[in-house]
């Protein structure tokens, strides 16, 4: 039987919550259960998005290559998470639940940003951002930066994508804006765009790899059109 859009939401929540604390935070857990829990997943978010989202295989390939120690887990959890909120954005946008769209879109850019001050020793960025001590202005201004400075030529085109989201957001959240559906709609295509254009940064920074960099921006403009 399908599952509903919140069953799978919450799926994926407590699926990557399980291997964030696994890669990240240093909690132990029985990686094969959560080899077949991913690929279960993949498999979930393919029958929500229709079988020519094709999702199943790029997540079920690398679940499969998943091993303790494997390098491949970041990689394993940007491509669910990225495109899970991309889909979730899309889906509140056709129930008209407005703001939710706009702020799940977000999440969508969020993650690779998070991603790149990870990567370069800076994860401090991000709490000070969530703390209110540096506006998200500043935040990014330090990602396009410290991307620039790594030969990354498109870290100022990310960071200009990711504040028109957050503005977005923020417009439909404060009803700033006289047409809420247009706003959110621009918010996810906008993410869509970020997402598609994400791993020609990769490239840039040699953490490009065809499994999954190759399937983003198909799945970006795939989701993008159900919006």
């Amino acid at each position: 039987m399908a599952r509903t859009f919140a069953a799978i939401d919450k799926n994926v929540s407590a699926t990557l919550g399980r291997l964030h604390d696994y890669l990240w935070a240093g909690k132990k857990t029985d990686v094969v259960r959560l080899r077949k829990d991913i690929t279960t997943l993949g498999v979930q978010m393919e029958t929500f998005l229709g079988r020519a989202s094709a999702i199943a295989k790029p997540v079920g390939r690398l679940a499969a290559e998943f091993r303790e120690g494997a390098e491949n887990g970041p990689a394993l959890y940007g491509v669910i998470s990225n495109f899970w909120c991309l889909a979730a954005a899309a889906e509140h946008l056709r129930t008209k639940r407005y703001a939710l769209a706009a702020a799940r879109a977000l999440e969508a850019v969020d993650g690779p940003l998070i991603g790149f001050a990870s990567e370069f020793g800076h994860h401090d960025w991000v709490e000070t951002m969530r703390a209110g001590r540096i506006t998200r202005v500043q935040y990014l201004r330090q990602i396009a930066d410290a991307l620039e400075s790594k030969g990354a030529k498109g870290g100022g085109h990310l960071k200009r994508i990711a504040m028109e989201v957050a503005e977005l957001r923020d417009a439909v959240a404060d009803q700033a804006v006289p047409v809420p559906v247009t706003a959110a709609r621009a918010a996810v295509h906008s993410a869509a765009v970020f997402l598609s254009l994400y791993p020609a940064v990769l490239r840039d920074l040699g953490g490009y790899a065809d499994l999954p960099h190759k399937e983003y921006p198909r799945l970006a403009e795939f989701i993008a059109a159900r919006a």
